[in-house]
């Protein structure tokens, strides 16, 4: 049954109701604080910034390094904002702590290993949510074993296990960690809600993932009656925030993380 919170929004001076699984929102920064930070996204001072506000916690994209490091990397080629190139995958650790982002003038930042970056913080109550990136070019099947072990025991090592999300597009990899860890809450992620849907029932997984542009305040409120949580990203503007609380998701995943903790507040 879903809970009702009032809440009143200074943007348009009149009460919001809250109709999702908690009654609240679950507010998290994209990649850290997100796209439009001065720091690059995934980068270990853009987490840290976000996990220091009132967030709930921070999404970041997983990637896993050819010696089995877990990368907190977005893209599929290291090119594309970095000064290396190739994929995650196809690099050790060693290579990768070499590498810089270009996209941040006169500052260099360098690719966030996972474990050592969960020992450094303080994340006490705080929620991560794991967008697992699967980009390899390596046998899948034993990809995907030494990936969701090595997810299992960072989760396991930092208590994570009822703090956080794990969202993949991968079915198999997504039963892998259950097998592992049954509490995980897993989320599936795709483009079409319909399918995320089935899979969801099929696969009794957490909850659905989904771009906030191919989801409707009708299909969350579909979700919720089928007792699945949903988060929404590619929320990037005030607009798109304003938006997005009005369908009612359980978590948002914003680049505008100042401005939608303000409105929840308010």
């Amino acid at each position: 049954m879903s809970a009702l919170l009032f809440i009143s929004s200074a943007s348009c001076r009149k009460n919001r109701t809250i109709e999702n699984l908690n009654g609240r929102f679950e507010v998290f920064g994209h990649g850290g604080m997100g796209i439009q930070s001065t720091y690059p996204l995934n980068s270990t001072e853009s987490l840290q910034k976000c996990l220091q506000t009132d967030a709930t916690g921070t999404e970041l994209d997983v990637q896993l390094s050819k010696d089995s490091v877990l990368i907190a990397y977005h893209n599929e080629d290291l090119s594309e904002n970095t000064t290396g190139s190739g994929r995650v995958n196809d690099l050790s650790w060693e290579e990768l702590s070499h590498i810089r982002y270009k996209t941040t003038p006169y500052l260099e930042y360098q690719l966030t290993a996972l474990e050592p970056f969960m020992a450094s913080i303080n994340a006490s109550g705080k929620y991560i949510t794991f967008d697992c990136k699967l980009y390899t070019q390596h046998n899948l099947e034993s990809y995907l074993t030494i990936y969701s072990n090595t997810l299992v025991k960072l989760i396991q090592k930092f208590g994570l296990q009822n703090r956080c999300y794990i969202e993949s597009q991968n079915e198999t990899f997504l039963m892998l960690i259950k097998a592992k860890l049954p509490e995980a809450k897993l989320c599936i992620y795709r483009s079409v809600f319909a399918e995320s849907l089935e899979v969801a029932k099929r696969l009794q997984l957490f909850g659905i993932t989904m771009s906030s542009d191919l989801i409707s305040k009708a299909q969350i409120q579909e979700a919720h009656q089928h007792g699945f949580f949903v988060a929404i990203w590619n929320v990037q503007s005030r607009k798109e925030n304003r938006e997005a609380m009005e369908k009612n998701p359980d978590s948002i995943q914003t680049d505008k993380l100042d401005y939608l903790l303000k409105q929840v507040k308010n």
